[in-house]
């Protein structure tokens, strides 16, 4: 359990770094702006997905009661498909063995929507000719388009960009606050701008220094005849003009 939890932590914080490292250059703008491009054709797709299957459950010889029985039913099965397949990613990435059992569960349901889902739209777009060729064709085109360009796009589009807008959006607001107060300079860009107090004060061993040479200390008679070394190093000073 706790290593499943360290691969999950360590999945999170590579998302993390390489957002980090893409942040505050074009590359954050280009992916949030593709990924907003596959959002939205992933919906109209999607929407056409949900139509297809609507308009092929609606060929069953079958009372249906309602026009909006069929929508929801539509609906149903898409949804399911996407939501049970999501789950089995999410079980089958983790290591807990305990959870295999449901990630097989919940991956047998995600089949179930898909079969559901192709089967109405093959039976919509084949117009009853059960043909091979037919069958072979609208199960292509069922899976190429409405399901891997339409649902699995919409899943891939809403988490990157539930993941990329919080930094797209602290990197517009760092945009405008700079385009507000200036474009900084480049020796601040690459960390070498000097700092004000550096710019303003001197360091404390060079403030109120004369310019002249100062005198050493005053040293008593007595203590230079004690110590001939110390009366040898002030004798040297006092000729050098000290």
């Amino acid at each position: 359990m706790a290593r499943s939890r360290n691969q999950s932590n360590t999945r999170d914080d590579a998302i993390r770094r390489a957002l980090h490292r893409i942040s505050g250059t074009a590359w954050l703008y280009v992916i949030t702006i593709l990924l907003g491009a596959l959002l939205y054709i992933s919906i109209k797709l999607f929407i056409r997905d949900v139509e297809t299957t609507m308009w092929g459950y609606q060929q069953f010889p079958t009372n249906k009661g309602g026009a909006d029985i069929s929508l929801y039913v539509a609906l149903f099965f898409p949804v399911l498909q996407m939501t049970m397949g999501a789950l089995s990613i999410a079980l089958f990435t983790d290591d807990d063995k305990g959870n295999d059992k449901w990630a097989y569960v919940f991956l047998g349901l995600s089949f179930v929507g898909f079969i559901f889902d192709a089967g109405t739209d093959i039976f919509f777009r084949t117009h009853l000719n059960l043909s091979f060729a037919t069958v072979a064709f609208g199960l292509v085109e069922t899976i190429l388009i409405y399901t891997l360009a339409s649902e699995v796009s919409l899943t891939i589009a809403v988490t990157g960009l539930i993941i990329v807008l919080p930094y797209f959006l602290r990197g517009i607001l760092e945009f405008f606050r700079r385009f507000r107060t200036g474009a900084p300079s480049s020796a601040q860009i690459n960390g070498h701008a000097p700092r004000p107090q550096q710019q303003q004060q001197r360091p404390p061993q060079q403030q109120g220094k004369p310019n002249g040479k100062q005198r050493p200390p005053n040293a008593s008679p007595a203590l230079l005849r004690r110590d001939p070394a110390l009366g040898e190093i002030h004798r040297d000073l006092s000729d050098q003009g000290y």
